[in-house]
């Protein structure tokens, strides 16, 4: 129902309006329905992908995952990350399941000659270039 956080009883006051002005935040930001970079344009009202006006056919997954590099340009990544906002909070980081679906958007996106779209590093996780 779009629930992200929990408060347990007892809790302090401090807590309760800390974590409600948390949520004033979040939703004040304006929030864009096209995402682009690169030639990657990503329409998340229609849950659309072009690349260099092309379409892209992804699966839901990878349209998760690619939303969150979309709105994380440049930044690094943890893998820890990249996993509680695709999967479960319970999903094993450490499984290989992100490096298949990283496998799959690189095949997706860096078809077209250029300099790559996705950074790996070692140990700590994916940037969008």
């Amino acid at each position: 129902m779009g629930a992200d956080d929990y408060l347990s009883k007892p809790f302090s006051m401090e807590e309760l309006l800390a974590r409600m002005r948390s949520l004033l935040r979040r939703q004040s930001a304006v929030k864009e329905a096209v995402l682009e970079h690169r030639g990657i344009k990503l329409d998340l009202i229609a849950r659309t992908v072009h690349l260099a006006g092309e379409p892209v056919d992804l699966t839901s997954r990878e349209f998760a995952l690619l939303e969150i590099f979309m709105q994380n340009v440049g930044r690094i990544l943890s893998r820890k990350l990249i996993c509680e906002k695709c999967w479960s909070s319970h999903y094993d980081h450490e499984a290989n399941l992100l490096d298949v679906y990283m496998s799959r958007l690189r095949a997706k996106f860096e078809a077209i000659p250029g300099p790559p779209v996705f950074k790996t590093l070692r140990g700590v996780g994916y940037q969008l270039l």
